[in-house]
């Protein structure tokens, strides 16, 4: 990181981080440790180039994903996709005309909100979860399941904006 660190979000095995220098970076916590000691060492296990600098992020459970805003003067949101296999750029929203500096995100499976606790925390319950139900999403048939998220967001050029989206919407 080159730049003012401006937002960091937990994941289940770490966090990530983000920058005005357009970087957003995953870190993970080092495997069988506990307490304090998950936190001393982490491994910095990728680097996305989001080409603006970043004001905020949002972590999406179950979905594996986070939400950007970028400080580009045009209001970009991305979508980024944390999931080893893909771990790219899935979706880009455009609407604000300036930057935008914050964002929430929610997520419903079959109408129902997935919680995300409160802060920057995720617990080991809630992360169990969201790995149970990300694998019964994956195993169902298409369409089997409803899935939705929605992001709104607010910018510099006065305005709120709601985007809601299906998972087939944020593929690669």
């Amino acid at each position: 990181m080159t730049a003012q660190a401006t937002a960091v979000v937990r994941i289940p095995n770490g966090i990530v981080t983000a920058s005005l220098d357009g970087t957003i970076r995953v870190l993970t916590c080092r495997p069988n440790t506990s307490g304090l000691d998950r936190w001393r060492d982490l491994a910095c296990e990728h680097v996305f180039r989001a080409g603006a600098g970043i004001w905020c992020l949002s972590y999406i459970p179950v979905l594996h994903c986070v939400a950007a805003a970028a400080s580009n003067g045009k209001g970009t949101i991305t979508v980024w996709s944390l999931d080893p296999h893909i771990r790219s750029c899935v979706r880009v929203l455009d609407g604000h005309m300036d930057d935008v500096y914050d964002i929430v995100t929610e997520l419903r499976v079959n109408g129902k909100p997935v919680p995300v606790p409160s802060g920057r925390s995720v617990d080991e319950r809630a992360a169990g979860e969201w790995l149970e139900l990300s694998r019964s999403l994956k195993h169902s048939a298409p369409g089997a399941q409803s899935v939705s998220l929605t992001i709104v967001s607010g910018s510099a050029d006065q305005s709120v904006k709601i985007w809601t989206l299906q998972p087939a919407n944020l593929s690669a």
